[in-house]
């Protein structure tokens, strides 16, 4: 190579360093890397390989003399020659692979067919970070010894600008998690949960309130017990914001509606390329909630494995994402909820008895809303104005015999049945509640009770229930409006189950 050649080489060099330097996009950081590496070296194809954090090897990008992505990318390189590179962290050229002593019986190199293969390593001040791998299925002898100087020179400034890259994509990841823990905290103190927001003045409410005052400023785990819809999340809420850790992060968990599959993940967190999918860093919500507040909802649905690896944190105060090798320090208030008899649970063996008594320091039980009607009339009020708040149409009035109604309901679904009825009330009636609105959409839902046992009936026996209670004295039109159907859809269900008004 003549002088000229080398200066004409060198400079295209440093303008290829400069570009490359001023990209913090990962990705394209990694494109124009491999642009590069393939010009200077004249590779027909190029792949840059990165290792994961558990020191697996990906191709990070793939490309192609053209500049384009070369499909299949991990099929096309030999694992023989990247595995040796890796391992042994010095540079491999080959001027005829199929032909080498050494590597031509692999069966990556068979399987390839490589002639010019020349692969090294990425080193930054951390160690090996991958490596970069060029091939050359036609020509013999492409990859000179000058071009392997120049690589390895490169290949320094290659892994500064990846590790620098990289640093800038974490940044930008922690940088809006910050972001969404600040517009969580501001959503939440935006409407703070004072026990303002619990309605009643009935006895059984009053004792919650007691219980409340007596735990907000103590920090040991705290049980909450209460039938669906008592208003757990809202009591564990009133605890956090009125108490120390305030300003600091609320966060709930609902084991009973998160897979078990998933749960693990959502709790404890997961690091880049721990399992398919996993494209980045992602904080658990133990991690989120750090210095807060963490509420694990319906407790007892959660698995022995993870009852498990709950007890293992609450003993010492300290996760480990999925798929990371160091332990991180946590302090989270825990406040579980159930709706389960947990120890009725650990005699079935389903929940562990350990566990119960480290979560269970504390206790506040729930009533349910049958047993706390003398509040029914102030949780209309309060529920109300709430659905005017919300939707902007006019306060809706009751009377004193839908107030009647509601007291005489037994509440299976608690307040949360009571805001879904109001709710209901509200958006059907043009003007106030009235009594006959009311009344049918309570008698539909005493319909659907078994009435022995207060568990939902199928949807088959509820369309039948609705037949026999009213089919004598009511319209198709009328039945199919208690119903919430069209008169299309209850022709369909009368042809299905063979029904008749009779």
């Amino acid at each position: 190579m003549t002088h000229s050649a080398d200066l004409v080489k060198l400079n295209r060099f440093l303008d290829i360093v400069k570009t490359i330097n001023s990209e913090l996009d990962l990705n394209k950081q990694l494109e124009l890397i491999m642009d590069a590496i393939i010009e200077i070296s004249r590779a027909e194809r190029g792949f840059l390989i990165l290792l994961s954090d558990n020191s697996e090897p990906t191709v990070a990008v793939a490309r192609n003399m053209d500049r384009e992505e070369v499909q299949r990318a991990n099929a096309k390189i030999s694992s023989t020659i990247l595995r040796n590179v890796l391992a042994s962290e010095k540079p491999i050229v080959l001027a005829d692979a199929m032909g080498d002593s050494e590597f031509s019986s692999a069966k990556s190199i068979q399987q390839q067919k490589a002639r010019s293969v020349c692969a090294f390593p990425l080193k930054s001040d951390k160690g090996v970070i991958g490596a970069v791998y060029l091939d050359n299925r036609f020509q013999q002898g492409i990859f000179s010894e000058d071009d392997l100087a120049m690589l390895n020179a490169f290949s320094s400034q290659v892994a500064v600008a990846i590790a620098n890259a990289k640093l800038f994509e974490k940044r930008g990841v922690e940088l809006q998690e910050a972001r969404e823990e600040v517009e969580h905290s501001r959503t939440e103190l935006s409407n703070r949960y004072r026990q303002t927001n619990i309605i009643g003045r009935s006895p059984a409410i009053r004792e919650v309130f007691k219980a409340i005052d007596k735990v907000i400023n103590v920090n040991f785990p705290l049980l909450i017990y209460g039938e669906s819809g008592t208003g757990k999340e809202l009591v564990a809420k009133a605890i956090h914001y009125n108490g120390s850790r305030r300003s600091k992060p609320f966060y709930a968990a609902n084991c009973g509606a998160i897979p078990d599959s998933l749960i693990e993940s959502e709790l404890f967190g997961y690091k880049r390329g721990a399992f398919t999918g996993a494209d980045r860093d992602k904080k658990g919500l133990f991690e989120l909630a750090d210095g807060g507040t963490l509420l694990l909802d319906e407790i007892g649905n959660m698995s022995k494995q993870m009852q498990e690896s709950l007890l293992r944190v609450l003993q010492e105060g300290e996760i480990m994402s999925i798929g990371g090798k160091n332990t991180v320090k946590v302090d989270v208030r825990i406040i579980s909820a159930s709706n389960d008899d947990l120890l009725q649970l650990i005699d079935e063996g389903t929940f562990r008895q350990d566990l119960y008594f480290r979560i269970n320091v504390i206790t506040i039980n729930l009533p349910p809303l049958r047993e706390r009607k003398d509040d029914i009339p102030l949780l209309v009020e309060h529920i109300l104005s709430k659905i005017t708040e919300e939707t902007k149409i006019p306060k809706k009035k009751v009377t004193k015999k839908v107030l009647t109604l509601l007291m005489e309901y037994n509440w299976p679904g608690n307040i949360r049945e009571l805001e879904n009825i109001l709710r209901q009330a509200a958006t059907l009636s043009d003007g106030d509640i009235l009594d006959d609105r009311l009344s049918t959409i309570l008698s539909g839902r005493k319909v659907a009770l078994n009435k022995n046992s207060d568990e939902i009936l199928s949807i088959d026996e509820y369309v039948r229930g609705i037949f026999e209670q009213y089919g004598p004295k009511m319209n198709y039109k009328d039945i199919a409006d208690k119903l919430g159907v069209s008169r299309k859809t209850l022709w369909e269900m009368k042809r299905k189950w063979g029904l008749t008004k009779s």
